[in-house]
């Protein structure tokens, strides 16, 4: 019972003491400076053109890349007359992006003009009420498991006792 408590109260005292927020580049380690800033969770729109002598209708890829591990995150096509381009995004980890615009000719799928953003995410510590609800979830779902895991264990050694045998085996 005193061990239950302690582990409680250690529990506690590391789940108030941990911080979630966690930058993953304290300097700008690419070279570039920041162009965009936004925050985890909210919608981000970037509107542009992308100039060009050539005669549309072109195709505008948008492409995503995390910085932190270059993870390609999206990926997609849309059409312009023009090279005028509205894109929104939302993104969830809080480490840089970059994002490029790519107008391409519909007909080869040639580049014809490209512009890289790059975009600094914040990100947030998330409130106390969410942390112990996790901490609460994680910790009822491991009871489950040893509750399930004891279970198999004694109807095991059960069914063993009604054949008359001994049970030697875990």
């Amino acid at each position: 019972m005193r061990y239950r408590s302690l582990l409680l109260m250690l529990g506690l005292v590391f789940l108030l003491g941990l911080s979630t927020t966690v930058r993953a580049h304290d300097d700008n380690d690419h070279g570039r400076a920041i162009d965009h800033h936004t925050e985890v969770g909210k919608l981000y729109s970037f509107e542009g053109k992308l100039e060009t002598t050539e005669n549309g209708p072109f195709e505008i890829l948008f492409h995503v890349i995390r910085l932190e591990d270059n993870a390609q995150i999206l990926t997609m096509k849309n059409t312009s007359e023009d090279g005028t381009y509205q894109f929104a995004a939302q993104f969830f980890d809080g480490a840089e992006h970059d994002v490029t615009f790519s107008l391409l000719n519909p007909v080869t799928n040639e580049v014809i003009m490209e512009r890289t953003e790059l975009v600094e995410v914040q990100g947030f510590d998330p409130p106390m009420f969410i942390k112990l609800k996790t901490i609460f979830f994680l910790v009822m779902m491991i009871g489950i498991g040893m509750l399930l895991g004891v279970g198999v264990i004694k109807l095991k050694r059960s069914r063993h006792a009604i054949k008359g045998g001994a049970y030697h085996g875990i």
